[in-house]
């Protein structure tokens, strides 16, 4: 039975790699252009320092190292090739389907035969494995980040599992696994994405629920074990993101929602991923979900007041019922706890299919155990033929859009298509059109989202990319494009297209509507916006921008004044570099030396500072001038 159980989860792998091969020659998309950028910096080196460099490039703290390490081989491929990328992604989930299967196996012996608690779990694994909403984020290269925090959970749940249920073991190997567990896997997790810092949180859901009489048996060192590294640290974050709610509320400055609306929004966000999960199909699933309807109000739209009906009773019942329904409020917990960072207070947005990537395993567990439990066998055939069929449904799913994300126009057309409110998409498939030489189609596309919101200054700024290509651009768009720079709200897509634009500027491609002059006045106008202020990396990108201008006018001091506002608002360790770089090619080498000299290394990153030795580098930098100085004393 048993190796009839593995060979099953064998052929689930392989299937799963058979319906994910077309889509392993699809684009890098969305998130992964700007998250990957760095590997451009380091195509050919090698070396720790060249390593430390790269993994210092992320801003914040830690700045996800493992996950951001795991790419580095690949750099090669970088960004012309996806497909050791994507291959890769692949692998690693197919791999997170083995953890998983091992560790329901643990789980489920607590409560049923080693036969059918292996079946189970093998079961609850391949249609983890193969259901399509996965494809959103093994195909997301850059999702590579949850993935491999799952991974490293699973392997601490396996051990954590072991810790709690192996009464024939002895005290130290029980207490060793569980400390394993916690103190490693969890940091590794933790070091691949935030969501690592769930470990805790969905420790205390499997032993509260499924695996309650085993952590009742516990000798009291691992009972107290248990409570200084599960108990404590899970409540503590519950309770933290309520406590820290007034904090949180800083970060809404920067988005169209505030928290309330977040909150209420998120209700149904939740269900919306259930029903995509219950009930599989070909198109809804993808990336671009920014046109997903804002709730303003518990009857705006009225769905919300179901749906927070809906989530409070799950919940109470869950609580209420959790002795006597043990596997129903696993279900609810492991889900809604899997929710709990990114789908709550924190002002990320709002909709992203790759949070469920581990929550979903609650409710597919549930329902695979509930199935066998069936005592009546008329029933449990007729409840495994429906999920027969269900698998069924989601194979046919899997393989339909793995072969859509595989192909890149048509990928951008069906995302459109099933999306025609959202702005990402549109932008998405009018470059795509672009790309393959098809300006009218892309200014078409454009149009069609611009009668939709007339007053989105990200869908006005490509529509002026895109007429300034056509030579149709007027200056009444750019008047207009900078009265909406100016007091519109932040919105990133508005953003990433001002260097794009300074270079159709530079190039002079529509000089009667928009110059180099024209340019600055949009460029002035995002920063004297006032909601700009709490975002010190988007205005010291803008001033970098301007800096470039200034390059391209041959204006040396304006080019120097840029850097430096640069360097105040988002330091980098390139930007006095390239400020000593310009003054030695124009002949003013103590100037340069000074830039050097008075560059504080304290003012980067602490990841970078933690990884590099920025201060060395402008030294020999210094040293460098200092030679090119004497040299040209002796011309």
């Amino acid at each position: 039975m048993q190796r009839y159980t593995r060979l099953f989860l064998a052929a689930a792998c392989l299937l799963t790699l058979a319906l994910y091969w077309p889509a392993l020659h699809g684009p890098f998309v969305f998130d992964d252009l700007p998250n990957l950028a760095a590997l451009s910096k380091y195509p050919g080196t090698h070396g720790w320092q060249a390593i430390a460099k790269y993994l210092s490039e992320a801003r914040g703290f830690p700045g996800r190292p493992l996950a951001m390490l795991s790419f580095y081989p690949q750099r090669t491929g970088w960004p012309e090739n996806s497909f050791p990328f994507k291959l890769t992604n692949t692998l690693l989930h197919l791999a997170c389907g083995w953890l998983l299967a091992t560790w329901l196996d643990l789980v489920s012996r607590a409560n049923m035969t080693r036969n059918k608690a292996l079946l189970t779990a093998s079961i609850t694994s391949a249609l983890w494995l193969i259901h399509p909403i996965q494809l959103s984020t093994v195909m997301l290269v850059i999702q590579r980040m949850t993935i491999l925090a799952t991974a490293f959970m699973l392997l601490g749940l396996i051990l954590y599992t072991f810790a709690i249920t192996a009464a024939q073991r002895s005290q130290a190997q029980r207490l060793a696994a569980m400390l394993t567990a916690i103190l490693l896997c969890a940091p590794l997790a933790l070091l691949c994405k935030e969501t690592g810092a769930l470990f805790p949180l969905y420790a205390l859901i499997l032993d509260s629920t499924l695996l309650r009489e085993s952590r009742k048996q516990l000798p009291r060192p691992l009972k107290i074990m248990r409570a200084i590294l599960v108990v404590i640290p899970a409540w503590v974050l519950l309770g933290g993101m309520i406590a820290l709610l007034p904090w949180l509320t800083h970060g809404y400055v920067l988005r169209d929602f505030s928290l309330p609306q977040r909150l209420l929004t998120e209700t149904r966000v939740v269900d919306s991923y259930l029903l995509k999960i219950a009930l599989p199909q070909f198109g809804p699933y993808g990336l671009y979900n920014d046109d997903y309807p804002i709730s303003s109000g518990l009857l705006h739209p009225a769905a919300t007041l179901f749906s927070t009906i809906l989530l409070i009773a799950a919940i109470a019942t869950a609580w209420l019922k959790r002795r006597q329904w043990p596997l129903f409020a696993f279900a609810v917990f492991w889900y809604l706890g899997g929710q709990w960072l990114e789908s709550t207070a924190i002002s990320l947005e709002l909709y992203f299919e790759h949070r469920t990537y581990l929550p979903m395993v609650g409710p597919l567990y549930a329902i695979v155990t509930a199935l066998f439990q069936i005592k009546n066998p008329v029933r449990r055939r007729q409840g495994q033929l429906a999920l027969a069929v269900w698998a069924f449904a989601c194979i046919l799913s899997t393989g339909l859009s793995a072969r859509v994300w595989g192909q890149e126009s048509v990928l951008a057309q069906v995302w459109a298509n099933h999306h025609p409110d959202s702005e990402r998409a549109t932008e998405f498939l009018a470059s795509i059109q672009l790309n393959h030489g098809n300006l009218a189609g892309a200014m078409t596309t454009m149009q069609s989202i611009s009668l939709q919101r007339p007053g989105n200054a990200g869908v006005l700024a490509h529509q002026i990319y895109l007429q300034c290509l056509a030579g149709t651009l007027q200056e009444a768009s750019i008047r207009q494009l900078q009265k909406l720079y100016a007091t519109g709200p932040y919105q990133r897509e508005s953003y990433d297209i001002v260097g794009s634009l300074r270079e159709l500027a530079h190039q002079n491609r529509c000089p009667q509507a928009m110059n180099s002059d024209h340019w600055r006045g949009l460029v002035t106008a995002l920063l004297q916006n006032p909601r700009l202020a709490v975002d010190p990396a988007t205005e010291g990108y803008l001033h970098y921008q301007l800096h470039l201008a200034a390059v391209d006018k041959g204006d040396l001091n304006q080019a120097i004044a840029e850097l430096k506002e640069t360097w105040r608002l988002d330091p980098d360790p390139e930007i006095p570099r390239l400020e000593a770089k310009y003054l030695a090619s124009a002949g003013l080498y103590p100037q340069a030396i000074q830039a050097l000299q008075q560059a504080n290394a304290s003012r980067l990153p602490l990841l970078r500072r933690l990884l590099v030795n920025d201060r060395a580098i402008w030294d020999a930098d210094i040293q460098s001038i200092i030679h090119m100085q004497a040299a040209a004393r002796h011309r």
